[in-house]
């Protein structure tokens, strides 16, 4: 990509920030939200928006008791162009919780991929910890992921940017704070991308949701021998 190819009506850069255009999906219990959108202009405002996430969706059961999850999303504009994206994909988001601990709880971020028909292109690439009791503080803390991503993104196609909560309590509360320059939430991309500035098409939101709702759990390695449940049909879950 060179300068020259840049169109004045286009955006170049390498850094998404999640911002509050519209709510494309938002579920009763709020455990499923989607919205738009993340792009590459720096937020300026002083009150950041909150979007808040319910652990409501039962994962699985695991060594540490049901495990249930909740997501929220960001949606890019399409891509000018083709490109492969190879390295680090950095997450710096702000969280906290107020509610009361769990026995455990953990909280994640990923990347995927939606082709021109709104489709999930593979799997969610996604990172998480978890910890005793609650992992996140009572007032917005600064939490970075690194998920490492080597994939091909076409022209078009968007990127999805998805936050989650995992807890061993039923309805445990996330909030993320986001579009202000005090809390910049967003993801940091290892390349710099040409996007178009405004969406074109809908949202499919089935697909969407189902895909971003089944990649957070609290843990992973418990999956193989535990049954999974699931919302979603046909979607195969991921816990420790």
């Amino acid at each position: 990509m060179t300068a020259a190819a840049v169109d004045p009506s286009r955006e170049f850069g390498g850094v998404f920030y999640f911002h509050y255009g519209s709510q494309l999906y938002r579920n009763q219990n709020a455990s499923i939200t989607l919205l738009e959108e993340a792009n590459l202009t720096s937020p300026v405002g002083v009150t950041p928006q909150v979007v808040e996430v319910a652990s409501d969706i039962r994962n699985a059961t695991s060594v540490f008791g049901s495990i249930w999850v909740g997501t929220v999303a960001w949606v890019t504009q399409p891509l000018v162009q083709s490109t492969s994206i190879q390295g680090p994909v950095v997450f710096a988001v702000w969280l906290s919780s107020d509610d009361s601990a769990p026995s455990f709880s953990g909280v994640g971020a990923g990347i995927a991929i939606l082709n021109q028909q709104n489709e999930t292109v593979g799997d969610y690439d996604y990172t998480y910890s978890y910890a005793e009791g609650s992992i996140l503080t009572p007032t917005p803390k600064e939490y970075d992921f690194t998920v490492d991503w080597n994939r091909h993104v076409d022209t078009d196609q968007r990127l999805v940017f998805a936050v989650g909560v995992g807890s061993t309590m039923e309805g445990w509360r996330m909030k993320v704070y986001y579009g202000a320059a005090e809390y910049p939430s967003h993801t940091q991309l290892p390349i710099s991308m040409l996007v178009i500035p405004e969406f074109t098409q809908p949202i499919m939101l089935l697909t969407v949701v189902c895909a971003i709702v089944v990649t957070f759990g609290a843990a992973q390695r418990e999956s193989n021998r535990y049954g999974d449940e699931s919302q979603c049909s046909g979607a195969s879950l991921n816990v420790k």
